[in-house]
């Protein structure tokens, strides 16, 4: 027998990020330090430089650039470099051998309470609209929050692709890399939509210098997932001295209404992410927006196997043991947490706890995943 705990859409529990300092509005944005050049995703990154300073970002639309508010605002949140000062490349352009795409940013949107103080921040968040259509774009879709929480409780890997310096910060007048540089690395923590994320990095391969706008990506069930965009890093080796070794993600989903109002001065319609809803026999569906879904229930026993039909055979996904918890009830003191990724379409599964101590015959709970 079982019995619910939670909702039963990616319930996770996660830790404030730490905050660490942000590069200056007038810094040349930096690049991965031992990063690899030229790498799968090079076309998911957009160099942006004016005439004081450089940054990287990301197409949400073809019109439409993700980057860094930082890039453009001083500490009392008033512009000093408009949209219309920036040069826009074309994604993974070679600087060396590419001259600027030609199209304008006419309109930039930040959220009005952002104030680069010298902090990270996950209101650092910029959108330039762009004249024209630069390109399709090389992510899918942004993440949903839902998406992000999956991601961040199994300390997913995501990549990152930018330009910029490629020497420890205090080299100065370092040229920045022309070229698109990557690296990757896992999450560490995200404490939900108000929160950094934060990445932790291995004090070899990292940001540096402002490589502020950068997109951090996921690549889930065959989609190109926008996280977010640098904010910020800090300790080696962009900074030997410095203690620490993560990058700060500004997630992208947790600012839904500057996403929202930088999509429609974009002339587009609103975005429209996939839904999923998870179905156990017994108890209410429930639906968010994204691609995971998550089965949460107390069971009087621990052991437990995931079956999935195929081809009308039960086959097994995966296999585990509840974790004992005062949440649950005495009677069934085991809760039993499983999450996945959807496909399109229905897929049906199962919950099975095998024959135990505490259960003297097999049980079955079925449940079904629909993603639209």
């Amino acid at each position: 027998m079982n019995t619910r705990l939670t909702s039963l859409v990616a319930a996770c529990t996660l830790v404030l990020a730490a905050a660490v300092t942000s590069p200056p509005a007038t810094a040349s944005v930096g690049q991965v330090i031992n990063g690899t050049t030229n790498p799968p995703l090079s076309l998911a990154a957009v160099l942006m430089d004016s005439d004081t300073s450089s940054c990287t970002g990301v197409l949400v639309l073809p019109n439409l650039l993700a980057t860094a508010a930082h890039c453009f605002v001083d500490s009392n949140g008033v512009v000093t470099s408009g949209p219309e000062a920036w040069r826009i490349y074309p994604p993974g352009a070679d600087a060396q051998t590419s001259q600027p795409s030609g199209f304008q940013a006419t309109q930039l949107l930040i959220d009005p309470a952002y104030r680069n103080d010298g902090t990270a921040d996950a209101r650092d968040l910029a959108y330039l609209v762009l004249n024209g259509a630069l390109a399709t774009p090389t992510v899918t879709r942004v993440a949903t929050r839902n998406e992000v929480a999956a991601l961040a409780a199994r300390r997913a890997i995501l990549e990152q692709v930018g330009y910029g310096q490629t020497v420890p910060r205090a080299v100065q007048d370092a040229p920045m890399s022309p070229i698109p540089i990557g690296m990757s690395a896992p999450i560490d923590e995200w404490a939900g939509p108000d929160s950094l994320l934060s990445m932790s990095t291995n004090g070899t391969t990292g940001t540096c210098a402002g490589d502020s706008g950068s997109p951090w990506m996921a690549s889930v069930q065959g989609e190109l997932l926008l996280v977010g965009v640098l904010s910020s890093g800090d300790g080696p080796p962009c900074d030997p001295e410095a203690g620490g070794t993560s990058d700060y993600v500004a997630v992208i989903s947790g600012q839904p209404d500057l996403l929202a109002a930088a999509v429609g001065a974009a002339g587009a319609q609103p975005l429209t992410p996939p839904r999923t809803c998870i179905a156990v026999k017994g108890s209410k569906k429930e639906c968010a927006e994204g691609r995971t879904w998550a089965y949460s229930f107390c069971w009087g026993a621990r052991k437990y196997r995931v079956e999935q039909q195929v081809n009308g055979a039960w086959t097994t996904v995966s296999t585990g043991a509840g974790r004992k918890t005062r949440s649950c009830a005495s009677q069934y003191p085991y809760l039993i947490e499983v999450t996945g990724t959807a496909d399109a379409g229905t897929t049906r599964y199962r919950l099975v706890v095998p024959r135990q101590p505490s259960v003297p015959r097999t049980q079955y709970d079925p449940f079904t995943v629909t993603s639209t």
